[in-house]
């Protein structure tokens, strides 16, 4: 039966290579959530161009049902805008006196701090992209609407035409 260590390894060349495959795993999930931060950005770029040419699309004079793809159409434009602007994920610098502590301590202390530094800051892109998600997911739901209001409102208005001729 194995027995599992309470305390940290401090001492041996395979506590190194361990705590070298723990920081290579968060390094990997880092540049992950990287990757699908970049990928949240592009699509919620592409719903904001598409909110707007909905929005130029959709306004018209009269304030009437008409203005409910309008107000989709800038409610999509909005929250995709707080999705590409808002909850950026920036790594954390590393200062002199960070780096200092670090040469102070032993290999083993120096790769556990930076293995929880790491962590943390994927833990704070993990919330990132989740939020980024929520908004993105939000403004499409507020732009297909604003296209099937319009459509609705067109078809509507012209069935209303034809019966008043």
């Amino acid at each position: 039966m194995w027995r599992r260590k309470t305390t940290q390894p401090t001492t041996g060349n395979q506590s190194i290579e361990h705590i070298s495959m723990i920081s290579a795993e968060i390094d990997r999930e880092l540049a992950d959530v990287a990757a699908r931060q970049a990928n949240a950005v592009t699509r919620a770029s592409i719903v904001l161009a598409a909110a707007g040419v909905s929005l130029f699309a959709t306004v018209t004079s009269d304030l009437g049902v008409s203005a409910i793809p309008t107000l989709l159409s800038l409610l999509s434009a909005c929250l995709s805008l707080a999705a590409v602007r808002y909850w950026k994920s920036d790594a954390e610098k590393i200062d002199l006196a960070q780096i200092k502590a670090l040469l102070k301590a032993t290999p083993v202390d120096a790769h556990w701090r930076l293995i929880d530094d790491k962590y943390t800051e994927l833990q704070a892109a993990r919330s990132d992209l989740s939020k980024k998600a929520g908004y993105l997911r939000w403004a499409t739901v507020a732009l297909l609407t604003a296209w099937v209001s319009a459509v609705a409102i067109r078809f509507l208005s012209s069935l209303a035409a034809a019966w008043a001729c």
